[in-house]
């Protein structure tokens, strides 16, 4: 009996051990995950590839929704669109881009074309947001941010390209 409950004990240690391990390694990687730095080569394309796609996402959810709002009473498909609801969302997903910024911020001058390219699409992004925050885009009234919409554009394009053309290296 003794010799069960010995053994007993020793695999729940030994459990226990192995798992605090890993919660050691699960922080260490964490902590690591916007340190370009830290990372293989394989995450950091697929990192690019990922901080493209929030961007893609941003620009299809939100900045093209604005932009036709404005000019046409609808979101870019022609439908009906409530756009307070929008710009609710479009706050939650701005927020979760500063990790991806920190990360860009890290990456070393080999990806200095996405760097650069990044950098300056959420400059524009920065404007388009904090002014469609500010005052809610109504319909048929030009949007005093057009310009910041189209620069957006053209600095996104070269982000977007960047990442494809590494993700089929």
């Amino acid at each position: 009996m003794k010799k069960i409950l010995s053994v007993l004990l020793v695999s729940i240690l030994l459990v226990t051990l192995t798992a605090c391990g890993s919660e050691e390694k699960v922080k260490e990687s964490d902590s690591n995950k916007n340190d370009a730095g830290a990372m293989t080569q394989e995450d950091i394309n697929d990192r690019i590839y990922d901080s493209a796609m929030e961007l893609t996402s941003i620009w299809n959810d939100y900045v093209t929704n604005i932009r036709d709002y404005a000019a046409t009473g609808k979101d870019s498909i022609g439908q009906e669109l409530d756009i307070e609801f929008l710009i609710e969302n479009f706050k939650i997903d701005y927020a979760k881009l500063s990790d991806t910024k920190e990360f860009v911020n890290s990456l070393d001058s080999e990806h200095e074309q996405f760097k650069n390219a990044y950098n300056k699409a959420m400059e524009q992004l920065d404007i388009i947001y904090n002014s469609a925050i500010t005052e809610t885009p109504k319909p048929n009234e030009e949007l005093s941010y057009n310009q910041n919409i189209e620069l957006f554009k053209q600095y996104f394009d070269v982000v977007y390209n960047y990442a494809i053309e590494l993700a089929f290296e």
